[in-house]
This record gives structure tokens, C-alpha cells and sequence, in this order.
């Protein structure tokens, strides 16, 4: 399943339905699609999934 949600900039997205209010979307260094990572506690991130995201996917 995914998950609806909006970004801090108001563009809305789908992410995976496990996603939480504080993961991050953002597309990674040679990447080309968004994706959602989770802090961790120990101060890594964990990939939660891809997303899209209109107007991130473009390029």
C-alpha cells in the first residue's frame, strides 16, 4: 500500500504506508527518483522506500 502525504514545500506525494511524519523525502546524489529515509538512533539513515513526488520527478 502507499501512503499519501504533503512535503514542507506543499507538493503532495505517495510514499510506502509504513512512512512516519519525520522521514525525509529527497532524491540522492545520482539518483533519479525520490526516495524516504528514516533517522535512525544512532544516527544513520534507513531507506523506508521510493516515492513519488509531482514536480521532483522530472529530472
Amino acid at each position: 500500500g502507499r501512503c499519501l502525504f504533503f512535503t514542507d514545500t506543499g507538493k503532495i506525494g505517495l510514499g510506502p504506508h509504513i512512512m512516519q511524519q519525520v522521514d525525509i523525502c529527497c532524491v540522492l546524489y545520482g539518483g533519479h527518483v525520490p526516495v524516504i529515509l528514516r533517522e535512525m538512533p544512532n544516527g544513520t539513515f534507513r531507506l523506508v522506500g521510493e516515492a513519488y513526488v509531482e514536480g521532483m520527478m522530472d529530472g
